[in-house]
C-alpha cells in the first residue's frame, strides 16, 4: 500500500487532504501523477465511506488540481 488513508468515514474536505497528501507521496515515489492519479482515487474510494453522490464532482476537482500540481513539477 502506497497510501496512509484513514479509513472509515471521511467529510469531502478530509478526503481532499488525505488525496492530496497521498498523491504527492505516490509522486515522490517515482511514479508519474497520471499513474498515481488513478492509485490514489481507487484506494480512497475503497478505504473511506465519503457517499458516492461526492465522487463525481470531487473526482472533476481532484482531477483539475492534480493537472496543476502536474505543471509545477
Amino acid at each position: 500500500m502506497i497510501l496512509s488513508v484513514v479509513k472509515g468515514k471521511a467529510s469531502k474536505k478530509e478526503f481532499r487532504r488525505q488525496f492530496r497528501r497521498s498523491l504527492r507521496r505516490c509522486v515522490n515515489n517515482g511514479i508519474s501523477v497520471e499513474e498515481c492519479f488513478g492509485i490514489v482515487w481507487e484506494e480512497m474510494v475503497e478505504e473511506t465511506d465519503l457517499p458516492e453522490s461526492e465522487h463525481p464532482k470531487l473526482y472533476g476537482e481532484l482531477l483539475a488540481w492534480a493537472r496543476q500540481f502536474r505543471g509545477k513539477g
